[in-house]
């Protein structure tokens, strides 16, 4: 796990206006670990594209020699996704299954866009800080969704990571104001060219007083960072999280050459 990174290193990171920052993943500093930036749209080193991901539509990803299973792996996909009962309402969890907490940890559940680079991101911007990080599934009508059917678009689940961290070591206003200028919370289901309900931008918190607490932060930013335009991030109580495939997990860390999400930057000034 990364140590972590200031936010005003990680600003200058993410938002380099010149092509000519372009550095080889064999180094090993902050920001080659972030990859470059042209313009506040992320592009990892190297790359000669990247790929539209909404849907079916991307290319086929590069995926690390220890995983598995590829997104269109037949292994990968259930033939049936099945409706909500009572019964699978009980098999269902607010908390990812595989997610490391302590006694004292809360959590919160994010959603901006490809869980890919909302994971990375805040893995770059707070490392140890937190405790663990994982992407997969929230909200949605159907039980043990995968990612073929959360990209058609059929579960209504969002991509979401969810954080489980220390409140003495960091604050859910730290988190949630990091949120606020990591994505556009302003378009409605989707993030630069990855469109569709999975990626609506979302806050799932796990107590009325986080849902109170997100909502009023939420206004805040709505102020000082996107006075012309509404916020449409919807924030409610997390009802259900699956946990995403193993090859989605530190998904840009494995395959730092992979496709990496344009969406994601840090934004220093308002929406214009």
């Amino acid at each position: 796990m990364h140590s972590p990174i200031s936010l005003k290193k990680l600003s200058q990171v993410f938002n380099l206006k010149s092509e000519k920052s372009m550095r080889s993943h064999q180094e090993t500093s902050d920001d080659a670990l972030l990859g470059s930036v042209t313009q506040n749209v992320y592009l990892p080193d190297n790359s000669t594209d990247n790929m539209r991901r909404s849907g079916m539509d991307y290319v086929e990803p590069i995926i690390s020699p220890d995983t598995t299973m590829a997104p269109n792996d037949e292994m990968a996909i259930m033939e049936n996704q099945q409706p909500y009962s009572s019964q699978m309402s009980a098999m269902s969890s607010t908390i990812s299954k595989t997610i490391k907490h302590g006694s004292a940890d809360k959590f919160v559940g994010l959603a901006a866009g490809c869980f890919w680079g909302t994971e990375h991101i805040y893995r770059r911007k707070f490392g140890d800080k937190i405790t663990d990080y994982k992407v997969g599934y929230a909200n949605g009508v159907t039980a043990n969704p995968d990612y073929k059917a959360v990209c058609n678009g059929d579960t209504n689940h969002a991509e979401t990571l969810q954080i489980s961290y220390d409140p003495a070591k960091v604050s859910f206003k730290e988190l949630i104001e990091f949120f606020f200028v990591i994505h556009d919370p302003t378009t409605l289901n989707s993030q630069g060219p990855d469109v569709g309900t999975q990626y609506r931008s979302a806050i799932f918190t796990h107590s009325e007083s986080d849902l109170n607490e997100a909502r009023e932060i939420r206004d805040a930013m709505q102020s000082k960072w996107y006075p012309k335009h509404k916020i449409v991030t919807q924030i409610e109580p997390i009802e259900s999280f699956w946990d995403a495939e193993e090859y989605h997990q530190l998904y840009l860390d494995k395959n730092p050459n992979g496709y990496h999400c344009p969406s994601h930057f840090i934004r220093t000034t308002p929406k214009e």
